[in-house]
Protein backbone atom coordinates (compact mmCIF):
# COMPACT_ATOMS: atom_id res chain seq x y z
CA UNK A 1 0.00 0.00 0.00
CA UNK A 2 1.33 3.26 -0.79
CA UNK A 3 2.14 5.99 1.15
CA UNK A 4 -1.08 8.53 -0.37
CA UNK A 5 -3.50 5.45 0.33
CA UNK A 6 -2.08 5.34 3.59
CA UNK A 7 -2.74 9.23 4.08
CA UNK A 8 -6.39 9.03 2.32
CA UNK A 9 -7.56 9.51 -0.59
CA UNK A 10 -6.60 12.85 -2.63
CA UNK A 11 -8.27 16.20 -2.24
CA UNK A 12 -8.57 17.17 -5.91
CA UNK A 13 -9.38 20.91 -4.90
CA UNK A 14 -6.09 20.74 -2.86
CA UNK A 15 -4.21 19.86 -5.54
CA UNK A 16 -5.69 22.34 -8.14
CA UNK A 17 -4.89 25.23 -5.29
CA UNK A 18 -1.14 24.44 -5.23
CA UNK A 19 -0.68 23.96 -8.65
CA UNK A 20 -2.14 27.44 -9.32
CA UNK A 21 -0.68 29.09 -6.25
CA UNK A 22 2.92 27.87 -8.94
CA UNK A 23 4.19 25.00 -6.96
CA UNK A 24 6.22 22.58 -8.39
CA UNK A 25 5.87 19.23 -8.18
CA UNK A 26 8.68 18.34 -6.51
CA UNK A 27 7.27 20.63 -3.51
CA UNK A 28 3.43 19.28 -3.93
CA UNK A 29 5.10 15.89 -3.37
CA UNK A 30 6.71 16.66 -0.34
CA UNK A 31 4.01 18.43 1.18
CA UNK A 32 1.49 15.56 0.15
CA UNK A 33 3.85 12.85 1.47
CA UNK A 34 4.17 11.22 -1.83
CA UNK A 35 6.46 10.67 -5.26
CA UNK A 36 6.87 13.36 -7.79
CA UNK A 37 5.69 10.90 -10.24
CA UNK A 38 2.59 10.46 -8.06
CA UNK A 39 2.05 13.96 -8.39
CA UNK A 40 2.65 14.17 -11.80
CA UNK A 41 -0.02 10.90 -12.32
CA UNK A 42 -2.69 13.27 -10.74
CA UNK A 43 -2.00 16.10 -12.79
CA UNK A 44 -2.24 14.11 -16.09
CA UNK A 45 -6.13 13.03 -14.24
CA UNK A 46 -6.96 16.20 -13.75
CA UNK A 47 -5.61 17.29 -16.77
CA UNK A 48 -3.30 19.93 -15.42
CA UNK A 49 -0.35 20.47 -16.76
CA UNK A 50 3.25 20.01 -15.38
CA UNK A 51 6.32 21.15 -15.91
CA UNK A 52 8.28 17.84 -14.51
CA UNK A 53 10.38 16.24 -16.90
CA UNK A 54 12.20 12.97 -16.30
CA UNK A 55 15.96 13.64 -15.77
CA UNK A 56 18.40 12.27 -18.90
CA UNK A 57 21.79 10.86 -17.77
CA UNK A 58 24.94 12.38 -19.17
CA UNK A 59 26.58 11.26 -21.53
CA UNK A 60 29.37 8.57 -21.04
CA UNK A 61 26.51 6.69 -18.75
CA UNK A 62 25.38 3.10 -19.83
CA UNK A 63 22.20 3.81 -18.79
CA UNK A 64 22.19 6.57 -21.79
CA UNK A 65 23.55 4.23 -23.92
CA UNK A 66 20.51 1.71 -23.29
CA UNK A 67 18.46 4.63 -24.33
CA UNK A 68 19.53 4.68 -27.69
CA UNK A 69 22.56 6.94 -27.20
CA UNK A 70 25.35 5.71 -29.67
CA UNK A 71 28.12 8.55 -29.04
CA UNK A 72 31.35 7.64 -28.42
CA UNK A 73 31.55 8.04 -24.81
CA UNK A 74 28.05 5.77 -24.32
CA UNK A 75 29.69 3.56 -26.57
CA UNK A 76 32.54 3.36 -24.32
CA UNK A 77 30.67 3.21 -21.62
CA UNK A 78 28.62 -0.21 -22.87
CA UNK A 79 32.25 -1.34 -23.86
CA UNK A 80 33.70 -0.80 -20.17
CA UNK A 81 30.18 -2.29 -18.60
CA UNK A 82 30.40 -5.38 -20.63
CA UNK A 83 34.33 -6.08 -20.38
CA UNK A 84 33.18 -5.57 -16.30
CA UNK A 85 30.39 -7.95 -16.61
CA UNK A 86 32.46 -11.28 -18.26
CA UNK A 87 35.50 -10.27 -15.61
CA UNK A 88 32.59 -10.61 -12.76
CA UNK A 89 30.58 -13.52 -14.17
CA UNK A 90 31.90 -15.68 -17.11
CA UNK A 91 35.82 -15.43 -15.95
CA UNK A 92 35.00 -16.12 -12.60
CA UNK A 93 33.19 -19.35 -13.14
CA UNK A 94 35.06 -20.50 -16.41
CA UNK A 95 37.98 -22.20 -13.88
CA UNK A 96 35.20 -24.24 -12.50
CA UNK A 97 33.26 -25.19 -15.44
CA UNK A 98 34.21 -28.79 -15.86
CA UNK A 99 31.14 -30.02 -17.95
CA UNK A 100 31.68 -28.25 -21.34
CA UNK A 101 29.15 -28.97 -24.39
CA UNK A 102 27.36 -32.43 -21.24
CA UNK A 103 24.10 -33.09 -21.89
CA UNK A 104 21.37 -31.24 -19.67
CA UNK A 105 19.78 -33.58 -17.25
CA UNK A 106 16.34 -32.90 -15.50
CA UNK A 107 18.75 -32.90 -12.05
CA UNK A 108 20.28 -30.42 -13.29
CA UNK A 109 17.50 -28.55 -14.32
CA UNK A 110 15.98 -28.72 -11.29
CA UNK A 111 19.26 -27.54 -9.40
CA UNK A 112 19.14 -24.28 -11.63
CA UNK A 113 15.64 -23.60 -11.21
CA UNK A 114 15.59 -24.50 -7.51
CA UNK A 115 19.28 -22.83 -6.76
CA UNK A 116 18.78 -19.97 -3.83
CA UNK A 117 22.01 -18.05 -5.02
CA UNK A 118 22.91 -16.44 -7.86
CA UNK A 119 22.98 -17.55 -11.30
CA UNK A 120 26.94 -17.85 -10.87
CA UNK A 121 26.40 -20.01 -7.63
CA UNK A 122 24.48 -22.58 -9.51
CA UNK A 123 26.79 -22.45 -12.53
CA UNK A 124 29.79 -23.47 -9.93
CA UNK A 125 27.83 -25.90 -8.36
CA UNK A 126 26.25 -27.22 -11.83
CA UNK A 127 30.46 -27.20 -12.99
CA UNK A 128 29.57 -25.10 -16.34
CA UNK A 129 29.98 -21.79 -17.15
CA UNK A 130 27.61 -18.33 -16.30
CA UNK A 131 26.51 -18.17 -20.11
CA UNK A 132 25.76 -21.75 -20.42
CA UNK A 133 23.59 -21.40 -17.09
CA UNK A 134 21.75 -18.31 -18.65
CA UNK A 135 21.30 -19.70 -21.87
CA UNK A 136 19.55 -22.99 -20.30
CA UNK A 137 17.76 -20.47 -17.54
CA UNK A 138 16.44 -18.71 -20.53
CA UNK A 139 15.16 -21.49 -22.84
CA UNK A 140 13.92 -23.62 -19.45
CA UNK A 141 11.30 -20.63 -18.86
CA UNK A 142 10.25 -20.58 -22.41
CA UNK A 143 9.59 -23.62 -22.14
CA UNK A 144 7.42 -23.18 -19.35
CA UNK A 145 5.30 -21.03 -21.25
Amino acid sequence: MGRAAVRGTLDHDTLADLVAAGWSDARIADRLGVSSRTVLRWRGRLHLESRWTPEIPPHGNLSRYRRGCRCSACASANVSAAAEWRQTYQTSTRPTATRHRARWTPQDDALLLQHPGSIASAARALGRTYAACCERLRWLKAQQT
